[in-house]
């Protein structure tokens, strides 16, 4: 399982350390590293990964946690507080708290 990724984007396109990598089907990490063509892209998936989440709608649960990579399984653990359950298929979006990922960005479904 990779854990980060090479883009075809680089500091010449604008494309700067820390900034999230975002596709239609959610969250897939963060810019580690730039050259002046392509930047290195740290999955969420990674171990040393994570971003702030909430597991429901932002703004209507208070399921707030966070999200972290398991890495070689290449699956996310979302974090939230003792005792609390979530039906099966809600989804966890970012909460923009970390700083670096944009609130409102699905980045995977409750599967626990």
């Amino acid at each position: 399982m990779f854990n980060n990724v090479t883009i075809d984007k680089g500091r010449w396109s604008g494309v700067e350390v820390n900034m999230p990598v975002v596709t239609a089907g959610g969250v897939v990490g963060r810019v580690v590293s730039t050259g002046p063509y392509s930047a290195q892209v740290m999955l969420l998936t990674d171990e040393k990964s994570g971003a702030g989440a909430i597991v429901g709608q932002l703004g209507q649960s208070n399921a707030l946690g966070s999200i972290k990579g398991m890495g070689e399984s290449g699956l996310l653990e979302c974090v939230t507080y003792p005792g609390w359950k979530s039906p099966v298929g809600d989804t966890v979006t970012t909460t923009g708290q970390d700083l670096i990922y944009p609130p409102a960005i699905m980045s995977a479904r409750w599967l626990r």
